[in-house]
């Protein structure tokens, strides 16, 4: 029973470094401006599957920044393109799911510059 739990533990583990890097990959992407629909897709999938895990959300937070943020607003034109609804979904996501407060970044990323 100690050696299946174990195990259980690392699959675990394995799972949400696994997650952890995907997500990191797709920040970078969406960063440098070289993401497609399809990685918005996957992140967007990602995020949804992840949030009931405490861990994975944890690390979500501390990984976000305005430069991930302002690169999503930044592509997002408010329209009913698929793309559009992707990157609002995600917000919505990463506001709701993930506690991560949309407002505070976006101040600090346009006031930052002034100060």
């Amino acid at each position: 029973m100690g050696i299946k739990r174990s195990f259980d533990e690392m699959e675990t583990s394995s799972k949400r470094s696994l997650a952890l890097s995907s997500f990191d990959f797709i920040k970078t992407l969406v960063v440098e401006k070289s993401f497609s629909e399809e990685n918005l897709t996957k992140f967007k999938t990602l995020l949804h599957d992840s949030k009931d895990e405490m861990s994975f959300t944890e690390s979500v937070r501390k990984i976000i920044n305005d430069k991930f943020i302002t690169s999503l607003l930044i592509d997002y034109t408010a329209s009913r393109s698929s793309k559009d609804t992707l990157i609002f979904d995600i917000l919505m996501l990463l506001e709701r799911a993930y506690t991560v407060n949309l407002w505070y970044v976006i101040e600090t990323s346009l006031l930052l510059p002034f100060v």
